[in-house]
């Protein structure tokens, strides 16, 4: 075989060998290399269906988006029964935030192969990555339509393939959790018939520490559909992920995180005075058992740091300051040090923090609404006002409009009496805001 190179990897004799270009760079993430080396295949052989496909995947995870259509949509015209090429093309779509395009692909396609898990999967991310998009243009009832479409959608992949359900529960109980922020729904039957469907998975040693404090939600009537109950059934749910996994697998570390969470949203609904110890117990040793089998996520500390935030102001630190150590980046981890520091009484740190967060992502509006916190302490009612406006009217403001409202109410009992007139005047202006947002 004089002449002809020996692939490094199947060891055939051939000069191009596509299949190992495949394997090999898409192993390594050399995505470049491998968009190089497919661009040369095609030279040799333009009409090779499969490998223009693999060129737009290797655009896709390039980052390349716009040129990943453009390569799938030719090998979409090559051979238009390839559902493969035309999966791929809706991921790419998916990425680029085109949500209701590649829905409406994934939908054709589910058509002839119902049973396939990745094409559910895909589905049910796409419509719960709608539904917070949606949440964020403040389109309240299409949003409440996503987060049912994919539970929906999570509910049929856990009955077609059992061997997945792990990730259809994962989507469940973020839809559901993204729900319960709401505190009027639309469709409150169609919800109700939903959430009653899902077929919880409790485990035993988990599931009965929880039950004692926060009951299994039930719906046998619309009246039953609350925040509270709908926020039960993102914990529930996070309890069935947990159900699923070995305790020592590292990938469930998501599982306990997602669980803290959801329950942290529930206390904050509830308030339970007489069970707030075993509510603020749970949370940080959930979170803890995150920590052991994930020590480098960054976001995790930050969560510990939140559950230690009032009761535990060196605890606090210390996890905020860990999750700066993983990531010196991370506006969040700047913004909640600031707010503790804040609290706590120390406000040149407070500012010191805030304003690090304010250089790192100048259009978080936390960061702002932090240093509008120091402001009114300071008792500087014009720049405290400019600040609040600022935050408020930011492009995509981290924080939703009733959650600044209830901002405004905690503030209004903390702050003197004379900065309380300037605070009112805001909460009427965001006031009308939101109501603006809930007649669309």
């Amino acid at each position: 075989m004089e002449g002809v190179r020996r692939c490094k990897i199947c060891k055939s004799y051939q000069n191009i060998c596509t299949d190992c270009f495949d394997i090999d760079f898409q192993h390594y993430k050399d995505y470049p290399e491998a968009i190089k080396s497919f661009q040369i295949a095609l030279r040799v052989d333009p009409d090779d269906q499969p490998l223009w496909v693999r060129l737009g995947e290797a655009y896709n995870k390039a980052g390349r988006h716009v040129a990943a259509l453009k390569a799938l949509t030719h090998a979409l015209d090559i051979n238009p029964d390839d559902w493969i090429c035309s999966y791929t093309i809706a991921e790419v779509k998916h990425s680029m935030c085109l949500f209701e395009e590649s829905i409406n692909i994934l939908e054709d396609i589910r058509v002839t192969r119902p049973d396939e898990a990745g094409i559910s999967a895909l589905l049910a991310q796409a419509h719960l990555d709608q539904g917070r998009s949606e949440v964020s243009d403040g389109f309240q009832t299409r949003a409440e339509r996503s987060f049912i479409m994919a539970v929906n959608v999570s509910l049929d992949m856990i009955k077609r393939n059992p061997g997945f359900r792990t990730i259809a529960w994962k989507v469940v109980s973020d839809a559901t959790l993204e729900l319960s922020n709401f505190h009027v729904f639309n469709d409150t039957e169609e919800l109700r018939k939903v959430l009653q469907a899902i077929p919880f998975i409790a485990p035993h040693d988990v599931g009965d520490d929880i039950a004692k404090i926060i009951p299994a939600p039930v719906f046998h009537n619309p009246a039953d559909v609350t925040a509270i109950q709908v926020n039960a059934v993102a914990i529930y749910s996070c309890l069935s992920q947990v159900a699923l996994y070995s305790s020592t697998q590292t990938s469930s570390s998501s599982v306990w995180y997602d669980l803290s969470v959801a329950i942290q949203f529930w206390a904050a609904k509830v308030r339970p005075a007489s069970t707030s110890s075993n509510v603020q117990e749970r949370v940080v040793e959930y979170l803890k058992k995150a920590l052991q089998l994930h020590p480098a996520q960054d976001f995790y500390w930050i969560a510990l740091g939140n559950a230690y935030f009032i009761g535990h102001a060196k605890a606090a630190q210390h996890a905020y300051i860990k999750a700066l150590d993983i990531d010196s980046k991370n506006p969040l981890a700047w913004i909640n040090l600031g707010l503790l520091y804040y609290y706590h009484g120390d406000m040149v740190l407070a500012n010191e923090a805030l304003y690090r967060a304010q250089v790192l992502d100048p259009d978080n509006a936390m960061a702002w609404i932090g240093q509008f916190l120091l402001a009114s302490e300071n008792d500087d009612k014009a720049d405290s006002a400019l600040l609040l406006e600022h935050a408020v009217g930011l492009p995509t403001p981290v924080v939703s409009l009733h959650d600044l409202l209830s901002l405004f109410s905690l503030m209004l009992l903390i702050v003197p009496f004379s900065q309380r007139e300037i605070m009112n005047t805001q909460r009427e202006s965001l006031a009308r805001h939101e109501n603006c947002f809930a007649a669309i």
